[in-house]
């Protein structure tokens, strides 16, 4: 999908590549193989690239250890399932916009979770990511991404304000992308 969506690029024009949430850790991989080659990252409330670690190592042991007790077989219940109904509820408060966002959500093989990052693309990356800060569970994440280097933008905003307040997010992201 991304080549398809590269490929449409006129050529010349930027590439940015906008990641979110657990999508933050790929993009340095994805931006090291895409064609043209991207002009900007963004980590949109986004967790930052980990070589050499899983996605689990990088949890606090207590956030963990919850996890792997949801673990069915070998895979995780839908994203919504790993937080109470009302916390996931303030998220999108919207009862048919949450449903249609549940509805597309995948139970993800625990393998991802457990998956050492490669280093692939990250000494590629541009020279100054940008990190997008839109809700509180992401401010000790941004503030990391902004000691080292990261351009950063903060919104109080949740986690979901690309579904819930696409206009604030666009502004955002036209704002440091200009």
């Amino acid at each position: 999908m991304v080549e398809v969506a590269a490929a449409a690029v006129p050529t010349g024009m930027p590439v940015v590549l906008v990641g979110h949430s657990a999508a933050g850790p790929l993009l340095p991989g994805i931006a090291a193989c895409a064609h043209p080659p991207v002009t900007s990252i963004v980590y949109l409330d986004a967790r930052l690239p980990h070589p050499g670690r899983s996605w689990l190592d990088t949890l606090p042991p207590p956030r963990a250890d919850a996890l792997r007790t949801q673990v069915a077989g070998d895979r995780m219940p839908r994203w919504n399932e790993w937080f109470p109904p009302e916390a996931f509820a303030s998220l999108l408060p919207d009862e048919r916009a949450r449903e249609d966002f549940v509805k597309d959500l995948p139970e993800v093989p625990w393998e991802v979770f457990t998956e050492v990052m490669p280093a692939a693309g990250v000494s590629r990356l541009p020279e100054r990511p940008l990190y997008v800060q839109l809700s509180e569970a992401y401010r000790a994440t941004a503030d990391e991404a902004e000691e080292a280097g990261y351009q950063v933008l903060r919104a109080e905003a949740t986690h979901l304000a690309m579904m819930t307040d696409p206009s604030l997010v666009m502004d955002l992201l036209l704002t440091a992308l200009t």
